[in-house]
C-alpha cells in the first residue's frame, strides 16, 4: 500500500499530539452539530463554579483544553476564554523572535472585530508590513482610552484595513478563520501553522531584521 506523502499541516500537527486530538485539528473541524456525550468526571466538573474551571484549565495543554471545549455548551464558553489562550500563546512563543505577544496577523478577524481593541488592531497591521506613515492617520485612537469617543469614520476605516489586509491568496500562508473561538485561540493555531511554513513573502523578506554572520 503507497503511503500519503506528509502534508505542512500533518507534520505540523505531530506537535499537538494525536490528529484528532489536537487544538488546530479541533478548531478546523468543530461545526455547529451537538457536543460529544460527556463523560461522568467532565460533569462534575463542569457544575464547579467557574473560578474553579478556570482555575483547573489553566493548567491544562492546548490539545487536552480544546477537547473540553467539546464537552458541553458551558465547557466551550469556558474553554475559550481569551485569559487561557493568551496564557498558552505566551508560554508556546516565548523563544520566537518575530512571534510577539500580539494577535496573529494569519487570522482572519471579519467576524471577531468586536473582541479585538485599537492596540490588537495596530498590532495585526503593523505585522502585516502595513507602513507607520498609512498607519499614523490613527494616532488618535492609539492614545484613547474609548473607541466609541473617536469619530466612527476612523474605527470604520482602521476595521476595514484590518479586514482587506487578510493575506488570503497566498500560497505560503495558511489563514485561520475563527468558528467558535476568540482571538487568542485563532492565533495560537495561525502560528502552530505558520512554524511549518518554508517560504517567506516579500514583505517579510524586507520587513525583518536580518543578522549575517561570516565563517
Amino acid at each position: 500500500m503507497k503511503s500519503e506523502k506528509p502534508t505542512p499541516e500533518s507534520r505540523m500537527l505531530v506537535t499537538l499530539g494525536k490528529k484528532s486530538d489536537s487544538a488546530v485539528y479541533l478548531l478546523e473541524n468543530n461545526d455547529d452539530n451537538e457536543f460529544r456525550d460527556v463523560p461522568e468526571s467532565v460533569d462534575i466538573l463542569s457544575r464547579q463554579p467557574p473560578e474553579l474551571i478556570l482555575k483547573i484549565f489553566g493548567f491544562l495543554p492546548a490539545d487536552s483544553l480544546s477537547r473540553m471545549s467539546q464537552a458541553s455548551t458551558r465547557m466551550h464558553f469556558l474553554a475559550t476564554q481569551d485569559l487561557l489562550w493568551k496564557q498558552l500563546c505566551k508560554t508556546r512563543w516565548s523563544t520566537k523572535k518575530h512571534n510577539p505577544l500580539t494577535p496573529h496577523p494569519h487570522v482572519e478577524y471579519t467576524h471577531i472585530l468586536p473582541n479585538l481593541d485599537t492596540s490588537d488592531k495596530l498590532a495585526i497591521l503593523r505585522r502585516r508590513f502595513i507602513r507607520e506613515t498609512e498607519l499614523a492617520r490613527f494616532s488618535d485612537l492609539e492614545s484613547a482610552d474609548d473607541e466609541s469617543k473617536i469619530e466612527s469614520d476612523v474605527v470604520v476605516e482602521l476595521n476595514n484595513l484590518v479586514v482587506t489586509t487578510t493575506p488570503i491568496g497566498n500560497a505560503n500562508i495558511r489563514v485561520v478563520v475563527p468558528r467558535k473561538c476568540f482571538k487568542w485561540q485563532a492565533s495560537y493555531i495561525a502560528a502552530e501553522y505558520d512554524q511549518s511554513r518554508e517560504i517567506l513573502t516579500a514583505e517579510e523578506l524586507h520587513g525583518y531584521m536580518w543578522l549575517y554572520q561570516g565563517d
